[in-house]
């Protein structure tokens, strides 16, 4: 463990991997689904920028709206 503060970017990046993380929690790994030593509110709003980037946003279900009034 290190004493290093994580911000923003560092959120975005253990967002990205989360899921990953959890399923490797899942199967018994023993590490962190985020850092401990965190910025704070920048640290999250990159966290779960992260995990939006990896699901996709939503964009998709706009595509499909727009289809469905054409």
């Amino acid at each position: 463990m290190t004493n290093e503060e994580y911000g923003f970017l560092y959120g975005i990046v253990h967002g990205f991997i989360s899921p990953f993380v959890l399923i490797a929690k899942l199967l018994g790994a023993n590490i962190g689904l985020y850092a401990e030593h965190n910025t704070g509110s920048l640290y999250w709003l990159g966290f779960i920028l992260g995990v939006v980037l990896l699901l996709g946003g939503g964009g998709g279900g706009y595509a499909t709206r727009r289809r469905w009034y054409d």
